[in-house]
C-alpha cells in the first residue's frame, strides 16, 4: 500500500470515528436534556432565592409588640401589668429611621382590652372598692437577623384609609446602624415583551402585573426570616372597614403582616403584607396586600420616602 493510500484510509477512519462520536453525543444529550435543563432551572432558582434574601433580610425586621395596662387607684398608685405579646414583620424605609408596618399590628384592639380585664380580676378594684382607671399602652421593639434589638415609636397611622403604620427610631440609634440598606418602591408600571422588564405607564394599575410572582420574608407562627413565594395579583377586594387590598395567592400566616412584597420580575417592593382578611361580602377570607401605589402616597404626604 502507498504512502497516499495509507493518509488517505487514515483520514476516513478519523472521519467516521468523528462522525460516530458526534451522534452518540447528540443521542446522549436527546435523552439527557430534560435533567440538564431541570438541573439549570433549579440553579436559576436557587440564585434568584439568594437574591431575594440578600435583598430583604437587611432591611426586614421582627417587631414585637407588648400590650400593657396601668392601674391607678384611688390613692394615686400605679401598677404597670403585662397582657399580651404580638410578634409581626417591618421593613426599612429610604428615610433614615422608618420602618413601615400595618397600622392593625400595632393597634390595641378591644379584645385586646377585654383580656387585660380578664387577666388584671380582683386587681382592678382597691381596697374600698372603687374601681381603679385603666388605660393601655404598647411598647415595640426591632429585631433584625443579627438579633441586635432596639426600641421604637409610632411616628403616624394611616388607620382609616390604608391599614399602614410608620415607626421611627431615635437619631442615636440611627446612627448605630451603619450601612443603612432599603429596597425601594416600584416607581412606575411594568410589562413584559419579549421576555424583558419594560416601563409601561399606561398599563394601569401600576400596582402589578396579573400573576406577577412575588415574595415575602417575615416571621409567621413563631418562624423567623423566612421566605414565602405567592402570585400577587391586581384583582381588588375591600375588607369590613373600607381597605382596599391587592388579592394575593400565597399561604399567609400570622405573623407575616407587615413585611414586603417583593416582586421577582425587577426586585422592586410593589406592596404590604396585610395579613388574612374577610372580603365583607360572603365571610370567605382572602390573602391581601397593600398596593405600594397607596403606600407612596402616604408617605409622600408626611415627607418619606
Amino acid at each position: 500500500m502507498s504512502w497516499e493510500e495509507l493518509m488517505k484510509k487514515f483520514a476516513l477512519t478519523f472521519a467516521a470515528t468523528a462522525l460516530g462520536i458526534l451522534l452518540a453525543g447528540m443521542i446522549l444529550l436527546h435523552f439527557y436534556l430534560p435533567k440538564i435543563t431541570a438541573i439549570d432551572q433549579d440553579i436559576a432558582t436557587l440564585e434568584k432565592t439568594r437574591t431575594v434574601r440578600a435583598l430583604l433580610t437587611p432591611i426586614t425586621f421582627s417587631m414585637k409588640q407588648e400590650i400593657y395596662a396601668i392601674t391607678k387607684n384611688v390613692t394615686g398608685d400605679t401598677k404597670k401589668i403585662l397582657c399580651k405579646t404580638y410578634y409581626n414583620t417591618s421593613f426599612a424605609l429610604k428615610t433614615p429611621g422608618y420602618f413601615l408596618t400595618n397600622y392593625h399590628t400595632v393597634a390595641i384592639t378591644d379584645e385586646d382590652e377585654h383580656y387585660c380585664s380578664l387577666l388584671l380580676g380582683q386587681d382592678t378594684r382597691d381596697k374600698n372598692g372603687s374601681a381603679d382607671t385603666v388605660e393601655y399602652s404598647s411598647e415595640f421593639t426591632l429585631v433584625n437577623s443579627k438579633k441586635y434589638s432596639f426600641p421604637v415609636s409610632i411616628y403616624r397611622i394611616f388607620r382609616d384609609k390604608d391599614d399602614v403604620a410608620v415607626l421611627r427610631i431615635s437619631k442615636n440609634e440611627t446612627d448605630i446602624i451603619k450601612n443603612w440598606q432599603y429596597v425601594p418602591f416600584r416607581s412606575q408600571a411594568i410589562d413584559i415583551r419579549d421576555g424583558k422588564v419594560i416601563p409601561d405607564p399606561d398599563n394601569l394599575p401600576a400596582s402589578s402585573l396579573k400573576d406577577e410572582p412575588a415574595i415575602t420574608m417575615g416571621h409567621p407562627i413563631g418562624l423567623h426570616f423566612t421566605l414565602t413565594k405567592g402570585t400577587f395579583g391586581n384583582c381588588i377586594f375591600t375588607d369590613d372597614e373600607g381597605v382596599q387590598y391587592v388579592h394575593v395567592i400565597s399561604p399567609i400566616n400570622g405573623g407575616n403582616s407587615g413585611g414586603a412584597w417583593l416582586s421577582l420580575l425587577d426586585y422592586k417592593i410593589i406592596g404590604m403584607v396585610a395579613g388574612t382578611k374577610n372580603d365583607g361580602n360572603d365571610g370567605s377570607l382572602q390573602s391581601g396586600a397593600i398596593p405600594f401605589e397607596n403606600i407612596v402616597k402616604d408617605l409622600k404626604s408626611i415627607g418619606l420616602e
